[in-house]
């Protein structure tokens, strides 16, 4: 699942309330089955239709938060302003997503006739080739060890921070898939929260590769040429498409007065290096003056997410967290308070503050899957990357 649209950006974080537009990984979530986990659910929860991101209870997840929010206003909260660029429609209103509704059902109408009409006439449609480049996008599972009735997975975010996670075998998280994020910053043109689009395998953020294939920008020293992109439609604008090894980096363009020009471009493509380091996760590094955001920074610095937080899955938040209280909290099986609520049939949220680590991991699916990863996950032996 991949959220590209609109022609705003992609808004960062905020405060708990309000769904944005985050890119869950691996395409898919478990369904539960006896006492493990088999990745491929397709659960989606309804999202509730009364109140908007700043209201209570806005949230279809009931009002915990995610990467890519801002505070709605403009003016930051602890996860910054809403920025400008491709981004989730969460402000919508009922009567405009009953038109766009009734607007994409036409269009799907129409799209099904075009691609008929193209297979008789022996083309191929230009859609079937964005969704045949899309689907070039696959998990990335990393290496796991198991002692003692818990799995160990060694996680590396993408400044280079490191640690282990540790959960009961049941669970198997590591074949949920581990997605990243991160953002950065050059002059003025700041590429935060999800217009850092990382993608495993291939890349979702650019339409089907021309052929032949333009020529590209020169990369970082050592690294492959950068080309610029057609982003998929309805996202206006391209792509620049970094290639680390198994990793694609997509850096977006911008649109008015927000568009890079050709020397913003370049200065991006020399300055970006990715490195995926032996247990195959990717480390971004710069060189000036382009800028990447610090780990722990509220405004969309390194996060990750394993598996799929709209159907199952764990996103891990980096900074300093407080403990939950009140409503729907109780002790887990390590005595810390975490809180558990319900949001839709079968699908529920968990918030659990692993203060001493300064992570917060917030935890989605169904209530075995909730209360499973609660009880039973660790952090341990986390170690800074370099300074950014």
């Amino acid at each position: 699942m991949s959220l590209h649209g609109g022609s705003t950006s992609p808004p960062e974080k905020k405060k708990r309330g309000g769904l944005g537009g985050f890119k869950p990984a691996g395409g898919g979530g478990p369904a539960r089955t006896g006492s493990t986990y088999t990745p491929g659910s397709t659960y989606t929860p309804t999202p509730p239709s009364s109140s908007g991101p700043s209201s209570p209870g806005g949230s279809p997840f009931g009002g915990f938060k995610f990467p890519g929010l801002g505070d709605g206003s403009g003016g930051g909260g602890i996860w910054g302003k809403e920025p400008t660029g491709p981004g989730f429609t969460a402000n919508w209103t009922e009567s405009t997503r009953m038109a766009v509704a009734v607007g994409a059902g036409a269009l799907i109408v129409l799209a099904l006739g075009l691609l008929l009409f193209g297979l008789l006439k022996g083309g191929k449609s230009k859609a079937a080739a964005v969704q045949a480049k899309a689907s070039n996008v696959t998990k990335f599972v990393p290496p796991t060890t198991s002692a003692g009735g818990k799995t160990q997975m060694t996680l590396t975010f993408s400044d280079g921070t490191t640690a282990d996670m540790l959960y009961d075998t049941s669970i198997d998280l590591a074949n949920l898939g581990v997605s990243l994020s991160d953002s950065g910053t050059l002059g003025n043109f700041s590429r935060g929260g999800r217009q850092f689009q990382i993608d495993h395998g291939g890349a979702s953020f650019v339409e089907s590769q021309p052929t032949p294939a333009p020529s590209g920008l020169p990369g970082a020293a050592g690294g492959a040429s950068v080309q610029v992109l057609p982003a998929p439609s309805p996202t206006q604008g391209k792509y620049l498409d970094f290639k680390f090894g198994d990793w694609h980096v997509g850096v977006w363009e911008g649109l008015d007065n927000d568009l890079m020009t050709p020397s913003d471009d370049q200065a991006w493509a020399a300055n970006l290096v990715g490195t995926p380091n032996a247990a195959g996760f990717l480390v971004l590094t710069a060189k000036d003056p382009l800028k990447l955001t610090p780990y722990g920074t509220a405004g969309g610095g390194p996060y990750m997410s394993i598996g799929d937080i709209f159907s199952t899955g764990v996103l891990l938040t980096p900074g300093p967290c407080n403990l939950p209280a009140g409503n729907n909290v109780s002790n887990n099986a390590n005595g810390v308070p975490v809180r558990i609520s319900q949001n839709a049939p079968n699908h529920y949220e968990g918030d659990l503050c692993l203060q001493n680590q300064k992570m917060e991991a917030l935890i989605y699916g169904s209530q075995e899957f909730v209360r499973g990863v609660s009880d039973s996950l660790e952090l341990t032996n986390v170690k800074p990357g370099p300074p950014r």
